[in-house]
């Protein structure tokens, strides 16, 4: 018998998280997890404008899909003006799993590398230039996975504190400590 993977929507806005999801899904499969990501390309704009989007193309693509096991998006969180509130609350009706990252995803990706939870977008661009030599925002999965275990090992680090990012990384089979 041939087990089936488990579906699993992550949207994102822009092409460095729908790349870090892509290199996410390659590690996940590599793991030995039985899952396929289906990506799903949001508008860009505010944090209510970006889960609005989520859900429509979520919603969309899940008609063609069957059974989801899940349903993420990955948002920064200097996005909000003033409608924090009413995207939480679409994307808490709508099913969706918010992974949150603090500031930006620039930020996220210099606080898994340096395993420093604190490190803000400047300090955190600095600090991928200077132990990245050839970071460059909007990387691709194959930028990424040259700093394979050390941004896995900053991600299940990260992991435990959010419950979002925890909740996919268990679907994806990995060990969360």
């Amino acid at each position: 018998m041939i087990r089936r993977r488990k579906v699993v929507l992550i949207g994102g806005e822009g092409p460095s998280e729908l790349s870090f999801v892509a290199w996410l899904n390659d590690r996940a499969i590599e793991n030995g997890g039985r899952v396929a990501f289906q990506k799903i390309k949001c508008q860009a704009g505010n944090g209510y404008t970006v889960v609005k989007s989520a859900v429509e193309g979520f919603n969309a693509k899940q008609k063609d899909l069957g059974k989801i096991y899940g349903r993420f998006l990955l948002l920064d969180d200097d996005k909000w003006d003033g409608n924090k509130h009413l995207a939480l609350r679409l994307a808490r009706e709508n099913q969706i799993s918010l992974i949150i990252f603090k500031d930006n995803f620039e930020a996220f990706l210099g606080q898994l590398f340096a395993a420093d939870p604190t490190l803000g977008p400047p300090r955190a661009r600095a600090f991928l230039r200077q132990h990245w030599n050839s970071y460059e925002k909007n990387s691709d999965k194959t930028a990424l996975d040259q700093h394979r275990d050390t941004l896995l090992a900053g991600l299940t680090q990260y992991a435990r504190r959010d419950r979002a990012l925890r909740e996919l990384m268990m679907l994806c089979d990995f060990v969360i400590e």
